[in-house]
């Protein structure tokens, strides 16, 4: 580490407290006050991060304190002489510049973190060209309208002024010379049959990336009141750990095939509109919003634009992936979906059902007859979603975990569980001699053994997973010492 650089965490650092103190405990507002920019405080309370703004100075005595750390780093770092952090063997880094300047081959981390692949750059840039061919979702255009989407952007705030005053400069902050289409990339599925890749795409910078963050808190608060929506594995756990079901339940799981750019433009934001007004009429919101966050998110839907191997697309289909609000967005459009099914088919035997994301789990306690009807039915609301459902007696995995009707079901009626390990990990922990601090090294691996204790049920399938990490961490050349101090913790 440079001069400079701890130079820029040290002020990164003071910036944290100057913001905490101009905006109170909280930097980010809690989800729960966020009602309360809706009620019409939206342009004295909503709050969007935004790194390029300093806070005015509101404690002279912590302005004086964060000055003098700072002055008196300078001179130590003045007085220190710096070498650079351990060096690898000649014959490694001269085989690293070598792919370094490799043009024939292309470098990317797999998908579901399964390691670095090395491609070839030719299949690389057919799978992606592959991906964008397909003419329902992308279409070639020769330049990006910025000018229209600045006017309609600005349409918009002019028309909701008084709603939008407290975030206008925000909206805009990003400058048409220094806005860029989307950079579209893939991430290969080594984990499937076939080699495919998984299209991504950045949204950093983009002319609408403030739009779509301004979206995205906005949205937050009603996705978070649906009863469906999962927010993570540790809310299942808890969800479950008490919930007593009958011996002959079926457990049942699905995922959504490409939901992003599955979703129609049109019965999306028709699904986002009917969701934010239930949510506003039940909590006595002025309707007024609706429209705004409806025009808002239009404008990021249909404008959004991406490049790859020279080639700028528009997406004229789903949504605007890499987007900031693009998650929220997609759940809410399958938390209609969900409700729409509810008044068409009987659900009365759907004792229990989560979603995070695309991915479902439910329990269901009617025949397997009926259970297919309902999921053909929940595939058949939209004719572009598609669903893979797995349907068993005894077991399921939803995220990291599996449930199962272990030794206790049938005294109890209770689930037992268990952390859920794919086959194809590679499990390619951080290096023991990696340059990360010796604090990272020990936090990581003590929050790996809690997920273990959390999700595993049974006291002999801990041990099983403690006695796998020992053994992992060790090939990847941590000492026996070390991981003996950690696992004592």
């Amino acid at each position: 580490m440079t001069a400079l650089n701890i130079l820029a965490e040290y002020r990164s650092f003071a910036r944290l407290f100057r913001l905490r103190t101009f905006f109170g405990p909280d930097v980010d507002p809690p989800v729960a006050n966020i009602a309360l920019h809706f009620a019409g405080a939206f342009s004295q309370k909503f709050r969007a991060r935004n790194p390029c703004w300093n806070p005015p100075v509101v404690n002279v005595d912590l302005e004086h304190i964060l000055r003098q750390g700072e002055l008196l780093l300078s001179q130590q770092i003045s007085s220190t002489v710096f070498t650079h952090g351990p060096m690898l063997p000649s014959r490694l880094l001269s085989a690293l510049r070598k792919l370094r300047k490799d043009s024939s081959i292309v470098i990317k981390s797999a998908d579901k973190n399964l390691g670095l692949v090395v491609l070839d750059k030719t299949w690389y840039e057919l799978e992606g060209l592959r991906l964008l061919s397909d003419q329902n979702v992308y279409s070639v255009i020769s330049a990006v309208p910025w000018n229209t989407i600045r006017q309609e952007l600005i349409s918009i705030i002019e028309r909701f002024g008084a709603i939008l005053k407290g975030v206008k400069d925000f909206l805009l902050s990003v400058q048409i010379n220094k806005a860029s289409a989307c950079a579209f990339y893939l991430l290969p599925k080594i984990h499937k049959p076939t080699l495919t890749g998984r299209p991504i795409c950045s949204y950093s910078g983009y002319l609408l990336e403030p739009a779509s963050k301004v979206l995205h808190h906005l949205l937050l608060p009603v996705l978070l009141e649906q009863s469906n929506h999962l927010t993570d594995s540790i809310c299942l756990l808890r969800d479950l750990e008490n919930l007593c079901l009958p011996r002959d339940c079926l457990l049942f799981t699905f995922d959504v095939e490409s939901l992003y750019p599955s979703i129609p433009m049109n019965a999306g934001l028709s699904a986002l509109k009917a969701m934010v007004t239930k949510f506003f009429v039940l909590h006595g919101i002025n309707l007024r919003l609706v429209e705004m966050i409806y025009l808002l998110a239009e404008l990021v839907l249909q404008y959004h634009f991406l490049e790859f191997d020279g080639i700028v697309y528009q997406q004229i289909r789903g949504t605007a992936m890499g987007s900031n609000f693009a998650v929220v967005y997609a759940c809410l459009f399958l938390c209609h979906l969900e409700f729409s099914l509810s008044s068409t088919v009987d659900t009365s035997p759907l004792l229990f059902y989560k979603r995070f994301i695309d991915d479902a789990f439910g329990i269901w306690t009617g025949s397997l007859h009926s259970l297919q009807q309902f999921l053909s039915a929940y595939q058949n609301v939209f004719p572009e979603i598609n669903i893979n459902p797995c349907i068993s007696s005894t077991s399921a995995v939803i995220l990291d975990i599996n449930f199962y009707k272990g030794p206790k079901f049938l005294s109890t009626g209770i689930l037992s569980s268990q952390c859920h390990q794919k086959k194809l990990n590679a499990y390619q922990y951080i290096l023991y001699k990696s340059w990360h601090p010796s604090h990272q090294k020990k936090a990581f691996v003590i929050s790996e053994l809690r997920r273990y204790l959390l999700r595993e049920s049974e006291p002999s399938g801990f041990v099983r997973l403690k006695r796998l990490l020992f053994q992992r961490l060790r090939a990847r050349g941590y000492p026996r010492r070390f991981l003996v101090h950690c696992f004592n913790k």
